[in-house]
């Protein structure tokens, strides 16, 4: 299994485990957290898709060499902030 899959795998745990835990809570900034991450995730994904040509991966780069700044997020010393929280990638 490619480490892009493993990746996913492991954010598609993550948020069917975050699901029931923030459906109790019912706040809104975990609603916009939740958001947030899905967002992040959807355009990490899009770019380990993308041909390097196109701002995509590298050579021998994969999902998990991601930065924010290739999602097109301001990121400060490899963290990215919102509204509703601060978020940190890694592989």
């Amino acid at each position: 299994m490619k480490t892009h899959h493993i990746a996913l795998l492991s954010l598609a745990l993550a948020v069917v485990l975050a699901l029931p835990a923030q459906a109790q809570t019912g706040d809104a900034n975990s609603d916009a957290l939740l958001v947030d991450a899905l967002r992040i995730a959807t355009d990490a994904q899009a770019w380990a898709l993308k041909p390097a040509a196109l701002g995509g991966p590298a050579d021998r780069e994969d999902i998990g060499d991601v930065a924010f700044e290739d999602l097109g997020c301001a990121a400060s010393s490899g963290t990215y902030s919102t509204l509703s929280g601060a978020f940190t990638l890694t592989s």
